[in-house]
């Protein structure tokens, strides 16, 4: 499984959403990260820390993970072109500006076809502006929220993760990344069932096609089927 984790703008929480998530991931199943923000957030987030729960790379290992999760650069890919993946992760703050990048990203998505999940990152319902966005942006209805909390910005100094403290504010932050993760399996689960569809419906009209050039094969010459 490949997630890519995109929004062409910085400051927005990419890298803390791809190590959180990652972490999440790796209680079950084994976990590369392949960091390709030119910050190298990720892997300087792996040099503070002696052993991390999952792999930290710059590049890719087909094969050897279960899991590999994309951090993308805060911009818009070189001719547009996405690379492939599984799910995309649409990383957005509620802010104006971020939102506004937000719309460029998934309107690319959308025109290529990619399927792709919405995260509203650092929310703050005490801000009108962002609670008013989250209430009434039909593109929000399904996002997963992450809030803005402290214990968010004191893991990364400490090489690990939000899953590796205690507390009752860690369990908060915790749960957010549990529904993050759970979202994922369920969306990929819907769209293996769409393409099991499709594909059956692509194989039935196959064979209605080569039944119907038989039937006409087998036709007596000038007589009607």
């Amino acid at each position: 499984m490949r997630l890519v984790i995109t929004g062409f703008k910085g400051g927005i929480g990419r890298t803390s959403t791809t190590l959180n998530l990652a972490a999440r991931i790796a209680e079950r199943r084994s976990v590369l990260v392949n960091d390709q923000d030119p910050q190298c957030g990720a892997l300087a987030w792996a040099a503070l820390s002696d052993q991390t729960p999952f792999a930290v790379a710059r590049a890719s290992s087909p094969g050897l993970f279960d899991v590999e999760i994309v951090d993308m650069p805060p911009s818009m890919p070189i001719k547009e072109q996405m690379p492939d993946a599984d799910l995309y992760l649409v990383v957005t703050t509620l802010d104006a500006a971020s939102y506004t990048v937000f719309l460029r990203t998934v309107a690319l998505l959308t025109e290529q076809g990619k399927p792709y999940l919405v995260v509203a990152n650092r929310y703050r319902p005490a801000r009108g502006e962002q609670k008013r966005r989250l209430a009434e942006e039909p593109l929000l209805a399904q996002a997963i929220v992450i809030r803005d909390r402290a214990i968010l910005s004191s893991y990364y100094e400490r090489g690990t993760t939000i899953f590796a403290l205690e507390g009752k504010r860690a369990q908060a932050a915790q749960a957010e990344f549990i529904a993050l993760s759970n979202a994922i399996e369920s969306m990929l689960k819907a769209l293996k069932r769409a393409a099991q569809r499709q594909a059956k419906k692509a194989s039935s009209l196959r064979k209605q096609r080569v039944s119907r050039h038989t039937q006409k094969k087998l036709t007596p010459s000038g007589r009607q089927a």
